[in-house]
């Protein structure tokens, strides 16, 4: 009784901490707060969204030539040498706090044109943006927890995620997709088509490279549930049938001339991203990109190649994945985890790995013995304090490699990280019970609670 006391009031400072740390970070971004380096409303991926927007409403276009993207990528090289200079100085933390991460303005815009098209419209500023921001934060987390009925004890990886932290701060809309690509799934497993739809939609029409995750949940969901098959392939058709309508709808919009931009920016294709620089300058890019794309092109495979071979690769583990599952009916959590990691495979940029920390260990938890969740723990702790000793030496000027230790040549949470999470859901899978009987079990928590 006084564990199960001491647990509740635990997982209740936990909720007020999250609360606290919500609001404490909330101001900051509506008001114009900025992280060391960095001026108000010039926040690194909110500036290539609002530049972008901007184009769109004067009638030009999003999209920069490869020759107007080759000085932002490379500016970062040079900052990243003229501190390391400086910081062999013990000017370091000085020059950091003065100059932060801004290189040459803002980065360019990189997908199609559609979230520039709706920024226009609504004539969104940098304050509702960043309310955005933290709403899909809150989404994903709350949405997670909920519905995989998992403790409040799992905050401890999102409050100490500073792969989450650099995100929120700058604006990134991948936690607003990450949280829709949330909601959608759980519609899709619990058969919601038509509300599906609508998230389902926008997160493919803002970044196409997420239809992995769907199509690896969708397959996932069609073997789990051999007895629901009808069903299943209904909600699917559905679902997949009002998202294309949806985003044919959306390509219409664009109108003549910001189509002719976007096949402009597909025929430049990799040019458009650093990864075609030489090897030597492409860090702290290179460090940043946590995907095997990065990894293949650190190994010497040419970047036209290797933004093929990641997705095969991943389509690889996707069949591997469905073999490995095929006796077993898998519930919401281990589909979606292994979904998103599929996803992380895949995708040719990712600037960190959100919500792994948080996403895995919650899905495997119930299958691991109990010196097996010791050791998901320990190696937990390590994986986000590496990142706080990352963060820790970039705020004082030593390196620029923000949210990770790994290097260019050994890019460790591309090769080791990204597939030990993959195989420790294999391993969560065959533990399951067989098709038969087996449905979605309740998350069983550090310390026994549910």
């Amino acid at each position: 009784m006084l564990d199960e006391r001491v647990r509740r009031v635990l997982t209740g400072l936990l909720w007020i901490y999250f609360g606290v740390m919500i609001l404490t970070v909330g101001p900051g971004l509506l008001l114009g707060w900025a992280p060391p380096g960095e001026a108000p409303d010039q926040l690194i991926d909110w500036l290539a969204y609002r530049d972008a927007a901007q184009a769109v409403a004067h009638g030009a276009s999003p999209y920069r030539t490869p020759e107007q993207n080759t000085p932002v990528w490379t500016g970062f090289h040079v900052r990243e040498r003229e501190l390391q200079v400086a910081a062999a100085q013990g000017r370091g933390r000085a020059m950091f706090k003065q100059q932060g991460l801004r290189p040459l303005g803002a980065p360019p815009y990189l997908y199609p044109p559609t979230l520039a098209l709706l920024l226009a419209a609504s004539g969104m500023r940098r304050p509702l943006w960043g309310s955005l921001v933290l709403l899909g934060v809150i989404g994903f987390v709350v949405g997670w927890l909920r519905s995989t009925r998992a403790s409040a004890l799992w905050l401890v990886p999102v409050l100490g995620s500073v792969d989450l932290f650099c995100s929120v701060v700058s604006g990134n809309i991948e936690v607003v997709l990450l949280a829709l690509t949330l909601l959608a799934a759980w519609m899709l497993w619990y058969d919601r088509p038509l509300l599906a739809a609508l998230p389902l939609a926008f997160v493919i029409a803002v970044k196409p490279f997420y239809a992995l995750c769907f199509v690896a949940l969708a397959l996932l969901m069609r073997l789990s549930s051999p007895q629901r098959r009808q069903q299943t392939i209904g909600t699917l058709t559905i679902a997949s049938g009002s998202a294309l309508l949806l985003l044919v709808l959306d390509a219409v919009r664009w109108g003549p001339a910001l189509w002719a931009a976007y096949r402009s920016f597909l025929r430049d294709g990799v040019a458009q991203l650093w990864l075609v620089l030489p090897l030597d300058l492409q860090t702290p890019l290179s460090l940043w990109n946590r995907t095997p794309t990065q990894a293949f092109v650190n190994a010497g495979l040419a970047p036209t190649l290797a933004v093929v071979v990641a997705p095969l690769v991943a389509g690889g583990c996707l069949m591997l994945t469905l073999w490995w599952s095929r006796r077993h009916r898998l519930g919401f959590p281990l589909a979606f985890a292994l979904a998103l990691v599929i996803l992380y495979l895949g995708r040719p940029v990712g600037w960190g790995l959100l919500y792994l920390d948080l996403v895995v260990p919650v899905a495997v938890w119930p299958w691991l013995q109990r010196r097996e969740r010791g050791w998901l723990l320990v190696v937990l702790v390590l994986f986000s304090g590496s990142h706080l000793v990352a963060y820790g030496r970039t705020l004082q000027g030593q390196s620029l490699a923000m949210m990770t230790l790994q290097s260019e040549r050994w890019p460790l949470e591309s090769w080791l990280v990204l597939p030990a999470a993959w195989l420790l859901l294999l391993l969560a899978v065959r533990r399951t019970t067989p098709r038969t009987g087996h449905t979605d079990s309740a998350v069983v928590l550090p310390g026994g609670g549910q």
